[in-house]
């Protein structure tokens, strides 16, 4: 294990009705809200209006900025953040999925800063300042509630990239179960990968190995998909705490760090769906999974060799049995891509891997890339 170091300065608070703190943990951090969320999904299951109930009887003033879109546009953060000031408040609530959650910690950056989001992503620009901000995060899968990470799309571009910084971390997070249950099964389930990628990436493609990471991995890993098919098979409580808290730690760090290991995976996704704005984050992962599965176990022989053994399992067989058990069949084909625009992803790859040498892009070959493009058709 190298020598690391951990930056956790979130306030986190998780349990049953955990929601109903909001109002309080609100008012300790400013008097005027900036609540970020998405177009139908609270409204239509009739949390929105409760939790506004509960703002305005502890006395805590807001605008409701609701212009944020599955994999959040560089135009929506920009704009909310150019209304933010207008209307003069002084932190951020992001009620929502992840996109949800990193349109609010974008929002928070241009908040404070001059510009675009998109001047600031993959560290182009360094973030000094930014507004506090607390999420509470709708499905367990991305994970931006304890982390200070945020990925943002530009479409003119056709570029899914990231921000980070450490004044990026939510001051608050307010993790409820509860949400799980307004929640269908499929989208719960797909959300489980991105979970687990969080986690299975950076071990199969660590440069070191760390005894604690490695057997941590194992039980995160195992435990998400015991809990989801829990979940599938009894609606049990019990696995969606479990659900939520894992999707917490698993981008936090503490499982991971002091390994090495690089997000390829993810980044394979951001391409396809800076590409393809109709396909979720977590669908992407889901189609990607198998294809990256055999290219890792060829390029990082040692890795998935160690790992297997302390998984106790074939992981390719593994996988492709889970994603049975939670019914995802889908192809690149379904979402309408066709074998000759997979070049145009392999340039983007190539693009990053030449502008961006830390990011561990060089650590698979172009072909490599190419050939989890094709199989995923």
């Amino acid at each position: 294990m190298r020598n690391f170091s951990l930056y956790l300065p979130t306030k986190y608070y998780f349990g049953w009705n955990s929601i109903d703190l909001l109002p309080k943990k609100a008012k300790e951090i400013g008097k005027r809200a900036f609540i970020v969320t998405g177009k139908k999904f609270l409204k239509e299951k009739g949390i929105f209006d409760k939790i506004i109930q509960d703002l305005k009887k502890e006395g805590i003033d807001f605008f409701h900025y609701d212009n944020v879109t599955p994999n959040p546009k560089t135009y929506e953060v920009d704009e909310g953040a150019k209304i933010l000031k207008k209307e003069k408040c002084d932190f951020i609530i992001g009620i929502g999925g992840g996109s949800v959650c990193d349109a609010s910690k974008g929002i928070a950056v241009m908040a404070k800063n001059k510009g675009s989001i998109w001047d600031y992503m993959m560290f182009k620009k360094e973030i000094n300042d930014a507004l506090p901000t607390i999420l509470v995060p709708t499905i367990p899968a991305s994970g931006s509630e304890y982390n200070p990470g945020g990925v943002i799309t530009n479409l003119d571009e056709k570029r899914k990239w990231f921000f980070r910084s450490e004044v990026t971390y939510p001051k608050i997070s307010i993790v409820d179960p509860n949400f799980t249950k307004y929640l269908n099964f499929s989208y719960l389930s797909m959300g489980s990968i991105d979970i687990i990628t969080h986690v299975l990436e950076p071990i199969l493609t660590s440069e070191e190995y760390g005894y604690l990471q490695y057997n941590f991995g194992k039980i995160l890993i195992k435990g998400v998909i015991e809990m989801i098919l829990r979940i599938k098979e009894n609606n049990d409580d019990e696995a969606r705490e479990n659900i939520c808290y894992f999707s917490s730690l698993a981008l936090s760090g503490i499982p991971t760090r002091g390994i090495g290991g690089f997000a390829i995976m993810h980044w394979l996704e951001h391409i396809l769906s800076g590409f393809y704005d109709n396909i979720s984050h977590p669908e992407g992962l889901c189609l990607l999974l198998i294809p990256f599965i055999k290219i890792v176990k060829k390029r990082f022989t040692e890795n998935f060799k160690r790992f297997e053994k302390i998984f106790g399992e074939d992981i390719e067989e593994f996988f492709k049995n889970y994603l049975k058990d939670i019914g995802f069949n889908k192809s690149l084909k379904d979402f309408g891509i066709k074998e000759n625009e997979i070049k145009d992803f392999v340039k983007e790859y190539e693009f990053l891997k030449k502008n961006f040498p830390d990011f561990g892009f060089d650590k698979i070959e172009i072909q490599d890339v190419e050939n989890i493009y094709l199989e995923a058709l």
